[in-house]
Formats: structure tokens, C-alpha cells, sequence
């Protein structure tokens, strides 16, 4: 599976769970550490020089991204289920999102995001879960139509 070409996820993106395709982060020449923290938390901390506003921005953008192209497909291993896949939405937006109908969305031929495989895989509990593989959606082209995320009541 190949990454998105033109996206680095941001330095302090939580990712709903590990993937091989994610590089474990490391301090460079201006800092001493990097690590994985969660992003919201971290959207109202106190950041130093303009780091606040660039991970706003990072964020609006993986956000977006994630609606109209098949980024999130970056986020999983070569082979996931569709709990995996929507994992990653619900961390992106922050949102819990019903399985039964979002999973609908992630299986739509016409979207091109999935492909079912013959493959299981068993978790905790329960019947085994079906795997999937990327569909033939590209990094570079637009899902139609969008994945939009659940309107928020405030």
C-alpha cells in the first residue's frame, strides 16, 4: 500500500491505533524529543511561537482531506477491517459514528474506497471480522460522492 505522496501527517496527530506506515517520530535539530499525543488536548494547550496555529491548520486540512479523497486509507494497513477504517474517521472528527451506516459508505462501489477480500480476522470476541483491501480510489483522485462527517447540534 502506498501512502498519500503529498501528505505528512502532522508531528502530534493521534493515530486511532499503530500502522506500520506511520514512522515512529523522533527530536530533531530543534528539539530534544517527539512523541504521539492525543489532538484535541493538545488543540487547547498553550503551544510556543506559532505551533498552535499550524496545527489548527494541519488539522482543518487532514479533516477536509478525509471527506473528499481516500487519505484515510493512509492511516490502515494494507489489509483492515471496516472498524479500522471507520477508527480512523472518528479520530479524525472527533466523533463516534454509527457502524451500520457509515460502514455502508466505506463498501460503496461507487466511492472505490474498499475491496473486500475472502479473508478474516478474529478479535477478542465474537464471529470474525471481514478484511478488506484499498479499492481502486487513488491518492489523487476525489471520492464521489464526499464522506461527510455527522453534522454537530450545539
Amino acid at each position: 500500500m502506498t501512502r498519500a505522496a503529498s501528505f505528512i501527517p502532522p508531528p502530534s496527530w493521534q493515530f486511532p491505533q499503530p500502522s506500520p506506515a506511520q514512522p515512529e517520530p523522533a527530536g530533531g535539530s530543534d528539539a530534544a524529543s517527539a512523541d504521539w499525543v492525543e489532538i484535541e488536548p493538545t488543540l487547547r494547550t498553550r503551544l510556543a511561537f506559532d505551533h498552535a496555529v499550524m496545527l489548527d491548520d494541519a488539522v482543518a486540512e487532514v479533516r477536509s482531506l478525509v471527506e473528499y479523497t481516500p487519505l484515510a486509507l493512509s492511516f490502515c494497513p494494507d489489509l483492515f477491517t471496516l472498524t479500522d477504517l471507520r477508527r480512523v474517521y472518528e479520530a479524525v472528527w472527533n466523533v463516534e459514528l454509527d457502524a451500520g451506516s457509515f460502514n455502508k459508505k466505506l463498501t460503496d462501489p461507487h466511492r472505490g474506497l474498499t475491496e473486500p477480500t475472502s479473508l478474516t480476522r478474529q478479535g477478542d470476541h465474537g464471529r470474525p471480522s471481514k478484511l478488506y483491501r484499498r479499492g481502486p480510489a487513488s491518492c489523487e483522485s476525489y471520492i464521489s460522492p464526499p464522506i461527510l462527517p455527522p453534522r454537530r447540534i450545539d
